[in-house]
């Protein structure tokens, strides 16, 4: 898993890489599934954020312009994916950014676009 590879990266530049190598993970959406997915505003690059009811809970897409937050989300939607909705209600991207080396990092425009998405997470419901 990406989690504990960042994790057990010594620096910046090596947690980056390992970021952008996982940006290669994440599905490019279409046009047409990113216009029915949610624009995400805040953030340097455009980007765009959806949550789907499945059977087992909910599930997550996202999708932006810049391959570092391609890698970024590809790690968020891994984390997120299959939790149980107690759990994603309270999640906290600060807390799981700093744990994986990265909020200190983060400039302040994808802090304010990743903030948007915890936002939603708290507000996200069994439809």
């Amino acid at each position: 898993m990406l989690k504990e590879k960042l994790q057990n990266a010594t620096n910046w530049q090596e947690r980056f890489r390992l970021l952008i190598q996982a940006s290669k993970n994440l599905p490019i959406p279409s046009e047409q599934e990113r216009e029915e997915m949610e624009e995400i505003h805040g953030c340097e690059a455009r980007l765009w954020w959806q949550m789907e009811k499945n059977a087992t809970g909910l599930q997550f897409k996202a999708y932006s312009e810049a391959r570092i937050m391609n890698g970024i989300l590809f790690l968020l939607l891994e984390e997120l994916n299959g939790m149980p909705l107690s759990a994603i209600k309270t999640f906290s991207l600060d807390s799981f950014f700093e744990k994986n080396g990265i909020l200190q990092n983060l400039s302040q425009t994808r802090r304010l676009g990743l903030k948007e998405i915890e936002k939603r997470l708290q507000q996200a419901e069994y439809c």
